[in-house]
C-alpha cells in the first residue's frame, strides 16, 4: 500500500473537513468583514463629526448675542461630546470671571470636567476652577480639584494655587513645600511665584526665632 494518500482520499477528507468547519470559518470571514466595515464607517462618521462641530464652533466665534447662543446650543445638541463645547465653557467661565459672577464661572468649568474631555483640557479646568473656589475662600474644595492634575504642562501651576490653598489653611510649612515644587517644575521664570515663595520663607523663619 502507498504511503500516500491516493487523490480520492484526500478530497474526501477535504470534503469532510469543510462540512464540519466551514459555517465557522465561513462565519469568521463575515464577522472581519463585518469588522473592518465597521471600523471604517466609524472612522468616516467620527471624521464628519469633526467636521460639523469644528464649522458650528467656527460659526460661533464670529457670531454674538442671540445666534452666538443659538450656536452654542446647538453644538450642544448635535455634538454632545465635542472638544469645542469645552472651549466654548472655558469662554463663559472667562467672561463670567470678568463680570464677577463666580457661580457662573464655577458652574461652566464644572460642565468641562463633566464633558470627560482629554485629560489636558480636564486639567486645566481643574486648574481654574481652584482660582475661582480659592477667589470665593473654599481652599479644601480647590486643593481637592488640585490633587487631581497630572497633566505636566500643569504641574507648577497647580503646586503654586496648591501652595496658595495650604497658606489659606494655616499650613505654612506644606505651602512652601507646594511653592518649592511650583518653582521646580516651572518650564520659564515665575518671579511672582518666587516672590511669594521668599515671603512665606521669610514668615517662617521669623517665627521661628
Amino acid at each position: 500500500m502507498s504511503e500516500y494518500r491516493s487523490d480520492e482520499e484526500t478530497v474526501e477528507i477535504i470534503a469532510r473537513w469543510w462540512r464540519e468547519n466551514g459555517m465557522f470559518l465561513l462565519g469568521t470571514v463575515v464577522l472581519v468583514i463585518a469588522g473592518v466595515l465597521g471600523w471604517n464607517w466609524w472612522q468616516a462618521q467620527s471624521l464628519a463629526q469633526s467636521e460639523g462641530a469644528a464649522e458650528l464652533y467656527s460659526a460661533w466665534e464670529q457670531a454674538s448675542g442671540d445666534e452666538r447662543q443659538a450656536l452654542a446650543d446647538r453644538l450642544r445638541e448635535d455634538y454632545p461630546r465635542s472638544a469645542y463645547r469645552g472651549l466654548i465653557a472655558f469662554d463663559a467661565a472667562r467672561r463670567a470671571m470678568d463680570a464677577g459672577d463666580h457661580e457662573t464661572a464655577r458652574l461652566a468649568l464644572e460642565q468641562v470636567l463633566e464633558l470627560r474631555l482629554p485629560r489636558q483640557m480636564e486639567d486645566l479646568a481643574r486648574i481654574r476652577l481652584a482660582r475661582v473656589l480659592l477667589d470665593d475662600d473654599d481652599p479644601e474644595a480647590a486643593l481637592a480639584h488640585l490633587d487631581a492634575i497630572v497633566s505636566r504642562g500643569e504641574l507648577s501651576l497647580a503646586d503654586e494655587l496648591r501652595g496658595d490653598a495650604l497658606l489659606a489653611l494655616g499650613r505654612e510649612a506644606d505651602a512652601l513645600t507646594a511653592y518649592d515644587r511650583a518653582l521646580a517644575t516651572a518650564d520659564s521664570p515665575r518671579p511672582l511665584l518666587d516672590i511669594k515663595r521668599r515671603d512665606l520663607s521669610g514668615r517662617i523663619a521669623g517665627g521661628q526665632q
